[in-house]
């Protein structure tokens, strides 16, 4: 685990806004990890990221998750960028979500990222686990996270950090 975190950027939504994007990422880390603590203005939406604006067919892989009393696991494919929640963000609480982009600045190596989010939703706690390749050797230098059919509310914060090797 690396020693270092420093923090690259911060958004603080001021409107509800479905898109945050995080451009000029320096090449100065070995890995990022982005914060955010979320909630949409209704429910039903994916939040999802994408890699230096790439819509091609270069993201997939896995799932867990809990839909009430019973467990979702499954493969994904897709052309939209990498799931981060699925079905799960609501305009009642805050979802907290951590994301770990590894060897972003390696120009040599597809990207793999993992990420985890919790809600309280529809009285119930939903966690989900989201383990995802972006088979891309290019560096990471922008990213977009957002959601696929309503905006974040206001007070919505994303955090970038750096992580420096140990």
């Amino acid at each position: 685990m690396a020693a270092t975190y420093e923090p690259i950027a911060t958004t603080t939504l001021g409107s509800a806004t479905a898109t945050v994007t995080f451009s000029s990422i320096p090449g100065t880390y070995t890995d990022l990890r982005l914060i955010a603590k979320v909630k949409e203005t209704s429910t039903a939406g994916d939040s999802r990221m994408r890699f230096n604006g790439d819509t091609g067919t270069n993201y997939n892989g896995t799932r867990v998750l809990r839909s009430y009393s019973t467990a979702v696991t499954g493969t994904i494919n897709t052309t939209n960028g990498l799931w981060i929640t699925q079905n799960s963000l609501n305009s009642l609480s805050w979802a907290m979500i951590e994301i770990d982009i590894n060897s972003y600045s390696s120009s040599i190596a597809y990207k793999t990222i993992f990420a985890t989010n919790s809600n309280a939703s529809y009285d119930q706690q939903i966690p989900q686990v989201f383990n995802f390749t972006w088979r891309n050797t290019a560096v990471v230098t922008s990213l977009d996270f957002f959601n696929t059919s309503t905006p974040y509310v206001i007070g919505s914060t994303f955090t970038l950090y750096g992580i420096k090797a140990a």
